[in-house]
């Protein structure tokens, strides 16, 4: 039957250097109403720390071309690549991430997000292994 962790592994549809540099781990969410969670409320220091911490200083990762093509990514020029005097190639980044980022800006902006738990929602959602998209800046020639 295996681990947690090496169950949640086999059900991942894609190569991704992410399966072996993070450990997965089964979270039981509880998502009722009236459930307190640091991410669940109006703009507060407290609340906006708690949000900084998953969502901001996210940075890119590293892939080579063996890797990518693992991936099911081709080599193309619209790839965004790393020079090859820093160690070469390609700057990736998961989608989560992202998508944290930017329901963090919604939130902080979208005060009627708070009252009924949508944020909350897709913060437990967010972790999801469907979200691992292949991230870059196209037309960008460096990183």
């Amino acid at each position: 039957m295996g681990t947690p962790s090496t169950q949640l592994r086999r059900g991942t549809p894609i190569y991704s250097p992410e399966n072996v540099a993070v450990e997965p781990i089964i979270v039981k969410f509880n998502g009722t109403f009236d459930f307190p969670s640091i991410y669940h409320g109006p703009p507060a220091p407290e609340i906006d720390a708690a949000w900084d911490r998953i969502s901001t200083d996210v940075r890119p990762m590293r892939m080579t071309l063996e890797e990518m093509r693992k991936a099911g990514e081709a080599d193309s020029p619209s790839k965004v690549r790393y020079p090859d005097k820093i160690g070469g190639g390609f700057m990736v980044s998961l989608e989560s991430a992202h998508e944290l980022h930017c329901l963090n800006l919604l939130r902080k902006n979208r005060p009627s997000l708070h009252r009924n738990h949508q944020a909350e929602y897709h913060v437990q959602c967010g972790h999801d292994d469907g979200n691992m998209g292949l991230g870059g800046k196209p037309r960008t020639p460096l990183p």
